[in-house]
């Protein structure tokens, strides 16, 4: 199906809407090529119908889940791999869908390329969003695709969704979910198809910096013979020289001063780092910091990653006090934490809003129960839970979060308890991602008291 403009333009653009498990995908047709119009490229108006999309889908109170290149060539690729926005976000949140449409484009070029290519590729591929639209069930693919289609003025009996003032942390956004979508949009495959450890290390190490309140850029000849020696301690080739550069080919996570190509000795006034931006989210939004690292450490470093993240000055240090590094931080820390800034926000299991203290910082996947890299992975795996029943009835494995992303609840003699769960039972919690799904499941087999009867 083409769109229409609020102005009442036919754009050349395809789109069509989907099911996709418990939400909806809406699929946009790549650009470029030869077509069915003569003299007319093939859905040339892609950058505008995909800017109009995030738009519609803002005022329908949509919450994007991900973003995925689907095109024909890296189909076969794990969703994670081929992911440019890892949610979810309430699409309601964005004040520049300008901009978070140049972040969706621009995070295309580098997926499914090999390593070291010399620049980036077709940032107008097929798309697949993810969403969760309110009052749109899965067999509704048809009615949100005849609402994306029209114009605005079409919609007018529609009323528009109520829309709460931005938070802190969501205006600060795009930042932090660009910075987000690179890391977990790099290339790391060696010529031998094997997972290379430069750039993981590498960007761990510059985080390390940040940490220490160290320059973001650094010279040629101090990289070469950190970045080297850490290479060498972690098992792979000392070359450092390769990520000092070739980081460079994903914009928003390195910069290079003073090079044309990758760095000789000569080169002893070159310098890389972080860009300015990116060095400012990781420095100021410690839930980033923390959700990248703990990325980084789980995709590539294994049984090393409690070694590698002492070496570069990294370890708790988001878990513990500033002061004493075997203490773990209290509640109201890490609650903090993950309010970044708020004071008030939903609850994950009720989605009710609260004011700050009146939620609790929960463990999807419980702290005593957590490996090492898991403590770390503060985004996904801790969650805000309200502290007038949600966080308890969880804790306790009277309701968990099924596969399918909905609350799950157990049976009870209680009535007043019985009462609660039904009013959860059955709720979407935009909580659950493919990057917390493990620690949900976790409590649902490990937790959960399995419900012998229907709730009600």
């Amino acid at each position: 199906m083409s769109m229409t403009s609020d102005s009442g333009q036919q754009l050349n653009a395809a789109f069509s809407v989907v099911p996709d498990g418990d939400g909806l995908a809406v699929v946009l047709e790549s650009a470029g090529g030869k077509g069915p119009v003569a003299g007319r490229s093939r859905n040339s108006d892609y950058r505008t119908a995909l800017q109009l999309l995030l738009a519609r889908l803002g005022a329908a109170n949509a919450v994007l889940r991900a973003a995925l290149v689907d095109s024909h060539k890296v189909r076969e690729l794990p969703p994670r791999d081929r992911n440019v926005f890892p949610g979810p976000f309430p699409l309601r949140a964005c004040e520049d869908f300008a901009e978070l449409r140049q972040q969706l484009t621009s995070g295309q070029g580098r997926i499914g390329q090999r390593e070291g290519a010399p620049k980036a590729g077709n940032n107008s591929k097929r798309l697949r969003l993810e969403v969760w639209v309110p009052g749109y069930r899965e067999v509704d693919a048809q009615k949100l695709e005849d609402y994306l289609a029209a114009a605005q003025e079409r919609q007018a009996d529609q009323p528009e969704p109520p829309r709460k003032p931005a938070s802190r942390a969501d205006i600060t956004w795009p930042a932090t979910k660009l910075l987000d979508a690179a890391v977990r949009g790099l290339n790391t495959h060696s010529a031998q198809g094997r997972p290379s450890l430069h750039k993981p290390l590498t960007l761990l190490w510059a985080i390390g910096r940040l940490v220490r309140h160290e320059p973001r850029l650094v010279t040629w000849p101090e990289f070469e013979r950190e970045v080297g020696d850490l290479l060498v301690e972690s098992g792979a080739n000392r070359t450092p020289q390769y990520p000092f550069w070739h980081l460079a080919s994903t914009p928003d996570l390195w910069e290079t001063h003073g090079l044309t190509g990758v760095p000789k000795a000569s080169d002893t006034h070159a310098r890389a780092g972080f860009p300015e931006r990116t060095a400012t989210a990781l420095t100021r939004n410690r839930l980033l910091r923390a959700k990248i690292t703990a990325y980084l450490a789980r995709t590539y470093l294994g049984a090393n990653a409690r070694a590698v993240l002492r070496r570069v000055g990294l370890g708790t240090a988001d878990l513990d006090r500033p002061a004493t590094a075997t203490t773990r931080v209290e509640q109201t820390a890490l609650r903090s934490l993950l309010l970044d800034g708020r004071d008030a926000a939903p609850c994950a299991l009720c989605g009710a809003d609260y004011p700050a203290r009146s939620l609790v910082a929960a463990h999807v996947k419980f702290r005593t129960a957590c490996e090492y890299v898991e403590a770390l992975d503060l985004a996904n795996v801790a969650m805000l839970a309200c502290a007038l029943g949600c966080d308890h009835l969880y804790e306790q494995g009277h309701l968990t979060v099924a596969p399918d992303g909905r609350v799950r609840v157990a049976d009870t003699t209680y009535p007043a308890v019985r009462a609660r769960l039904a009013e959860l039972d059955g709720r979407h919690v935009p909580a659950h991602t493919p990057e917390s799904r493990d620690y949900f499941e976790w409590h649902s087999t490990t937790v959960f008291k399995k419900p012998v009867g229907p709730v009600g």
